[in-house]
């Protein structure tokens, strides 16, 4: 048989070609509609590494947090954060996590691209496992970071190494424990909140009836307010134009002395009317519970009770400062606040020299005046307007870095652009960074400018009290809880000596009804105002806070018959000092009386100055023959008020 060949032009080789067509036009639909499988892998690679890191992140914040955990139980260590650090730490981690492993995958990526093939899973594991024992090895203390960065990239190599051998089952245990590890995240995040909202629920219906016609009080703290630089008191800038407002309406004191030249000591002896010696407030340990504080005494006679303070560092809750408020609010819940919370990424942070070149001077957290007013005016709105409040306010503004809003940044001279930060660095560094007169000067020239800006918000907050009725039936109390030294002693700043600069701060007490518009010049301590503010209530407090209550100063003659006796400030060395500040040779006290003011050293070197002539206290009085006399009297007084059964036990 013979078979005719099958021609270009017959209807078989057609059939044949249109089959071939029609095959080639489907491979080409199913290339268009179907995905490539090299990037099916490269998704699935790439989702399996974000799980993986996201667990890692869950899981080395779970250890951060019971790092925190044991170390202030077991040590007695400070956190430093916010009770919200349950939630903040993993949510932080993950998130660094995830950034780490998507770096990672892309540059393994990119490496496969050029040729060169690398497993992506050990790298990945590697990076996010490095960051998450950074965050652990950095609360080992006096270790150098260059060491304890060594000791992570080791554990995290051993790790990768570990995991890369049994990538399917980790893999398969991620993907079972990560949903009950968020869930675990969730339900410490509804814990905290409610907690906090129970207690100020429970602390609330507590209260018992208030006494008929009981002022409000309002108590201010103006942090590193120096009286120097108040226009209050004769500054030749216009700092406090509200504050000498009020001031013409109430008591004025010239001579306001705190008792500690830092924050904690100094908030906790105005609480509880305590000398700072008698606390167990040092730069490592809370007040504790052994007096009891104004608002404890207050809230025990049915006032609303709260607190909105701006130093989160030194007046939060953890320090001790809360107690007796049914509503006390510090950390807030902000960006800066979860950067604060990682121990790595609030490491990178707040690294000086990449703030130096990000020119970046600001606070991780800082919660301005406006905040403050804010918070205060919103729980004034919600609460039981039938009851009397008392609330306390803590301003940080005035605090390096000093960097107060428009216009107030500019107010009395151009932003410093950088110098505030070396002003900082004199402090960490007084040997190494030595501020020009200009940068003090630039310096100065931002903190009035804060304190002008603190001022203002003051203002606009009396204003808002008084559309509301409440002015004249609230005891106003403006004070600052220390003072700041630029370099008029060789210091810079504040908890490094006892000098006029850290420890005479403004005090002005006004409420029409009962404060007799008066300016007072014999020296006063802070610690009496728990005794003041509890006389201008009108309650009954058994036992009686110590001290005296202020008001007989603006109720008398200006000085009695008897000369009243100095009043004191201590100041106990931290650990870790530079032996550049006095505070460095020991535990420091001070007597401030009329006239004069003694300061004894912690190596026993003595200081007497004439601080009516001698505000500064540049000329030492005490070397003279003409004040051994008075050196006699002050080693006996300071002898009487310092003596061991006035010491606190805990110390």
């Amino acid at each position: 048989m013979v078979t005719a060949p099958i021609m270009p032009g017959c209807r078989d080789g057609v059939k044949l070609r249109g089959a071939r067509a029609r095959d080639g036009g489907a491979q080409r639909r199913r290339s268009l509609t179907s995905p490539d499988p090299s990037g099916i892998i490269f998704v699935v690679k790439l989702r399996d590494a974000l799980l993986s890191a996201a667990w890692f992140g869950l899981l080395t914040g779970f250890l951060e947090i019971l790092t925190l955990m044991l170390r202030k139980v077991t040590f007695g260590r400070m956190t430093w954060v916010s009770d919200d650090f349950v939630w903040m730490i993993p949510l932080v981690n993950v998130l660094v996590a995830l950034l780490l492993a998507v770096l990672a995958f892309l540059a393994v990526a990119i490496l496969a691209r050029l040729g060169r093939s690398v497993n992506a899973f050990p790298v990945v594991i590697f990076c996010v496992a490095a960051a998450g024992f950074m965050n652990l090895v950095l609360y080992v203390p006096h270790i150098h970071h260059y060491a304890l960065t060594l000791l992570a990239l080791g554990l995290a190599t051993q790790v990768a190494r570990l995991l890369a051998r049994q990538a399917a089952g980790f893999r398969a245990l991620s993907r079972r424990t990560a949903p009950w590890m968020l869930a675990l995240v969730v339900g410490l995040t509804v814990a905290v909140h409610g907690q906090r909202a129970l207690a100020d629920h429970r602390a609330t219906a507590a209260l018992p009836s208030p006494p008929a016609g009981a002022p409000n009080v309002l108590f201010i703290v103006i942090d590193t307010a120096r009286a120097a630089n108040f226009s209050l008191y004769g500054y030749g800038r216009q700092t406090t134009p509200r504050i000498d407002r009020l001031g013409e309406h109430g008591a004025v004191f010239d001579r306001a002395i705190a008792t500690a030249p830092w924050t904690l000591p100094s908030h906790a002896s105005m609480f509880t009317g305590r000398w700072a010696n008698e606390l167990s407030s040092t730069w490592r340990s809370p007040l504790d519970d052994t007096y009891p504080t104004v608002a404890e005494a207050l809230s025990a006679h049915g006032y609303a009770t709260a607190g909105f303070v701006a130093n989160l560092h030194y007046t939060s809750r953890e320090l001790g400062l809360a107690r007796g408020f049914a509503h006390f609010e510090d950390y807030p819940v902000s960006l800066g606040q979860l950067v604060h919370c990682s121990a790595l990424v609030r490491t990178v942070a707040t690294n000086f020299r990449l703030r130096r070149f990000l020119r970046n001077d600001e606070l991780l957290s800082r919660v301005s005046a406006d905040e403050i007013n804010q918070r205060f005016l919103a729980w004034l709105a919600a609460r039981d307007s039938t009851r009397p409040f008392f609330v306390f306010l803590n301003y940080f503004d005035a605090h390096l870095p000093y960097l107060p809003p428009p216009p107030f940044d500019r107010q009395f001279g151009p932003p410093p652009s950088g110098k505030v930060s070396l002003l900082g660095r004199w402090i960490i560094h007084p040997r190494r960074h030595q501020p020009s007169a200009q940068d003090i000067a630039a310096g100065m020239a931002a903190y009035d400018g804060a304190l002008a800006y603190v001022d203002s918000r003051i203002g606009a907050l009396l204003d808002q009290l008084d559309r509301q009725g409440l002015l004249d039936k609230t005891v106003i109390v403006i004070t600052a809880d220390h003072g700041e030294e630029f370099g008029e002693h060789g210091v810079f700043g504040h908890g490094d000596s006892l000098y006029l600069a850290s420890v005479h701060v403004p005090l002005v007490i006004a409420y029409p009804p009962r404060v007799a518009a008066r300016r007072i010049a014999e020296p006063v301590t802070l610690r009496d105002l728990a005794a003041t503010v509890v006389d201008l209530t009108g309650v009954s407090v058994t036992p009686a806070f110590p001290g005296r209550s202020l008001a007989q100063l603006w109720a008398a003659p200006a000085r009695g018959a008897n000369a009243p006796e100095p009043v004191l400030s201590e100041l106990r060395r931290p650990t870790g000092v530079l032996p550049a500040v006095p505070v460095a040779k020991g535990d420091m006290t001070s007597l401030t009386g009329t006239g004069r003011r003694y300061i004894r050293n912690g190596d026993g070197v003595e200081e007497l100055y004439d601080v009516d002539h001698d505000y500064w206290e540049s000329r030492n009085l005490a070397g003279l023959e003409s004040g051994r006399e008075e050196l006699t009297e002050f080693r006996g007084l300071l002898g009487r008020l310092v003596s061991p059964n006035t010491a606190h036990a805990g110390r």
